[in-house]
């Protein structure tokens, strides 16, 4: 009996050791598991934010396919600009940089300051690039919305401030081609490979065009008498489709030439070539 006593608890204690290792053993693949798919979800990370990258240019982040939407400004800088018209218009700049969509293209020209003189060279932007997003439409468990942030900083935010931040207030031009720059955004950036969404064109400006022979600070012709003429037809453009939003800059020194006829002549002008004119306001100061 003696015998069996010692056996049978040689069995016990051995079912003891068998019934330890098997959660031992279910606990290693677990933890093997877990590894392999925190590994798994890492690359597949990774991979996903080279992918997002990649499919943006470097330096504008704009998709390689091109802009999903198309938004200029285009500033005359040809006269004076006051401190106020100069706080004004920094505010809205950066509200108009703010409303432009994801993946679309913002870009801000001036006249008289980086490109075109009217004799044919064409206008080069100041700012160019397209709001990658600022991070705050995606999950930290597919993406890294910091990094996008720091994107949207670096690449979006900053090269819109440091032109602002280097704008003169106390230059003058004594030629005022903004018709010319009106043209050659048209040809740039609103032609046949045009974002397929919206397309706007912002114009800061007194509106006294003054080049090649033809002067507004002299008077302001009906667009009947105007269209025909050989200058007319050397600015002749396709706006169709563009919303245009005309802002006056006032000029103390030629109040008297800024008249509700200016603001027809420039009305008319564009809509001859198919542009939207949804708004002519002033900007303060």
């Amino acid at each position: 009996m003696a015998r069996r006593r010692r056996f049978s608890s040689g069995r016990s204690r051995f079912r003891r050791r068998g019934g330890e290792t098997l959660p031992l053993k279910v606990l290693a693949v677990a933890i093997v598991l877990v590894v392999l798919a925190g590994l798994g979800g890492l690359f597949l990370f990774v991979n996903q934010r080279a992918a997002a990258l990649a499919s943006l240019d470097s330096e504008t982040l704009c998709p390689k396919a091109g802009p999903v939407s198309q938004f200029d400004v285009l500033i005359d800088r040809t006269g004076t600009l006051t401190e106020i018209q100069g706080e004004a218009l920094k505010r809205q700049i950066l509200a108009w940089a703010d409303a432009v969509p994801k993946h679309g293209a913002f870009k801000v020209y001036e006249v008289g300051h980086s490109g075109t003189d009217g004799g044919g060279a064409m206008l080069q932007p100041v700012v160019a690039v397209c709001n990658p997003g600022d991070g705050s439409d995606k999950s930290s468990l597919d993406s890294k919305p910091q990094m996008w942030r720091q994107c949207y900083e670096e690449k979006f935010t900053a090269p819109i401030q440091y032109m602002l931040a280097r704008m003169r207030l106390n230059e003058e031009q004594n030629q005022s081609p903004i018709m010319e720059g009106v043209q050659a955004i048209a040809v740039k950036d609103f032609g046949p490979d045009a974002p397929k969404g919206p397309k706007s064109l912002m114009v800061v400006s007194d509106l006294l065009q003054n080049q090649g022979g033809f002067s507004l600070y002299k008077a302001v012709p009906e667009i009947d008498a105007f269209w025909p003429t050989p200058y007319a037809g050397s600015l002749r453009v396709n706006l169709t489709g563009i919303h245009v939003e005309l802002y006056m800059l006032h000029r103390l020194k030629a109040a008297v030439k800024q008249t509700d006829a200016l603001g027809k002549f420039w009305i008319d002008w564009l809509e001859r070539q198919g542009a939207e004119v949804d708004a002519f306001k002033s900007v303060p100061g």
